[in-house]
């Protein structure tokens, strides 16, 4: 199917034009994405901790609510600190 909104560049308020489930590796050590992400999706609540585009890192986002978008850009999901679960990523 054909990109309905092709001069539209994607916002952190605009649809989701591309998602996949989070990967969160085994080990804290490297980055668990390979790209930054505008958002993501909790499907089980609880707390997610991440590093910013902006260089903040291990920041816990607490009890984070299932099935909302939640706008945030960043570059790692740490295994270690989050209790949520099914994370889907937005980007």
């Amino acid at each position: 199917m054909a990109d309905s909104f092709p001069n539209h560049a994607a916002r952190i308020d605009g649809p989701i034009t591309n998602a996949e489930v989070a990967n969160i590796s085994s080990t804290d050590a490297v980055p668990s994405l390979g790209a930054f992400a505008r958002g993501f999706i909790v499907g089980v609540a609880g707390d997610v901790k991440v590093d910013f585009w902006n260089g903040a890192t291990g920041v816990v986002l607490p009890q984070m609510a299932a099935g909302v978008e939640h706008g945030a850009i960043i570059t790692k999901i740490y295994k270690t600190g989050t209790t949520a679960t099914s994370l889907v990523l937005v980007y």
